[in-house]
């Protein structure tokens, strides 16, 4: 083992870890010099004035003009260069992918969905996408030399360490080798992680969860995903196992469309967006009595989530029923894990979020509060993501900037 320490802490090695934690500090930092980029790294002037030279010979870091200085020669601001380079993200979610190109300092310069039909092979969804990101390419005339890279986020169980998709529900994958498959068609270097762990990382690099240590992430989706960042790192716990944490009963009712892990009433079971649409669907089945119908018929007579929420919002009386139902088991789940964890703060996001009008997480708030046994300095908090339609894209940056910059500097 010593041998093998040595033969890796090669002096090339140590210059590619210096330069990504060079760069990960002009990320956090938006402008900053060299100095100061001395004091935070640790690394004497001269090896952070080879590393600037080299980055900016690259085209990844350039300068931005002077900063201030108490006497003397005032010192020059470096910044990320929006052109250096640009990630590729593919976001699969409930009934749709979305694709886009994000630029170094988080722009997402362009974008474009398309549908997701899960009834079709592995083969026929990545045709689909290979064909649209092409054309994404082609149309945004970015050379390839500065696609520095693919993020692919997917709404289930990811082996993020060799990018095999191990199982998505959703989509009836099992053991899907993704990484392999968007490498050997697109050849640029590929990121796969699963959903709420990428989000999970997007809002400590880019949003709500910035300078906080702890907090609870949940995505509410397809699926429902739940990870936590604890002392800064993202903690994996096998998000949508049998044992993970969107599979904790939260109810005695079994719900109508039941959960793969055998409980009668977990979370996933209950408020995740196939739960939700397949209660909507069931009830409407049964001839019950809800504006929900009219909505789907004046929309292609495909369900969708929106369908829900705009139905409680002109009162309908089953749509507000099962609001509360989810906000319910939402809120006593998350409840639950702030206790395990004794955290204060959920953020959360995902469609079913996204498309509810507002009318969820308060409520999930509520319930939490009411559900929480752990005293705290603080209310329990619950948020949605300031990047509201934006997450997704830039949850697959995420992934990117992790594997290419490492982690996160507050």
């Amino acid at each position: 083992m010593a041998n093998a320490a040595l033969e890796w802490a090669t002096p090339a090695n140590i210059r590619e870890v210096n330069k990504r934690a060079v760069i990960n500090l002009v990320r956090r930092k938006k402008t900053i010099s060299q100095a100061e980029l001395s004091r935070r790294s640790s690394l004497s002037k001269a090896a952070i004035s080879a590393i600037v030279k080299d980055l900016q010979e690259q085209g990844l870091i350039m300068g931005v003009g002077q900063g201030k200085s108490a006497m003397g020669r005032k010192p020059t601001l470096l910044a990320l260069n929006p052109d250096g380079g640009y990630i590729i993200g593919v976001d699969f979610d409930l009934d749709r992918i979305e694709m886009g190109i994000i630029d170094i300092v988080n722009n997402i310069k362009f974008r474009r969905e398309i549908p997701i039909d899960p009834s079709k092979s592995v083969d026929s969804i990545f045709s689909d996408v290979f064909s649209s990101l092409n054309g994404l390419i082609q149309d945004s005339e970015i050379p390839r030399s500065k696609l520095l890279g693919i993020g692919v986020c997917l709404p289930g169980v990811v082996n993020d360490s060799d990018g095999v998709a191990t199982e998505i529900r959703t989509y009836h994958w099992n053991n899907v080798p993704v990484r392999d498959i968007v490498e050997t068609h697109m050849n640029i270097p590929t990121s796969v992680d699963t959903s709420a762990m990428a989000r999970c990382l997007a809002e400590q690099y880019f949003g709500n969860g910035q300078g906080v240590q702890n907090f609870i992430y949940a995505k509410v989706s397809g699926g429902v995903g739940v990870t936590f960042m604890l002392d800064g790192r993202v903690v994996r716990n096998h998000i949508n196992a049998p044992d993970g944490l969107a599979h904790q009963e939260v109810t005695e009712e079994a719900s109508v469309v039941g959960c793969s892990c055998g409980k009668k009433g977990c979370l996933q079971s209950v408020a995740s967006g196939q739960a939700i649409l397949g209660e909507a669907r069931h009830y409407i089945e049964q001839q019950g009595k809800t504006l929900i119908r009219g909505l789907v018929n004046n929309d292609g007579g495909v369900l969708k989530i929106g369908h829900i929420f705009i139905a409680a919002e002109q009162k309908d009386a089953f749509a507000l029923d099962l609001i509360e139902r989810v906000s319910r088991a939402l809120g006593r789940g998350l409840a639950s894990i702030a206790d395990l964890l004794g955290m204060d703060k959920v953020i959360m996001s995902g469609i079913v979020i996204e498309q509810s009008r507002g009318l969820l997480v308060g409520k999930i708030e509520e319930y939490s509060r009411l559900f929480v046994a752990h005293e705290g300095p603080d209310e329990l908090q619950v948020v949605e993501t300031d990047m509201h339609e934006n997450i997704g894209l830039l949850s697959t940056a995420a992934v990117v900037h992790k594997n290419m910059f490492g982690k996160v500097v507050n």
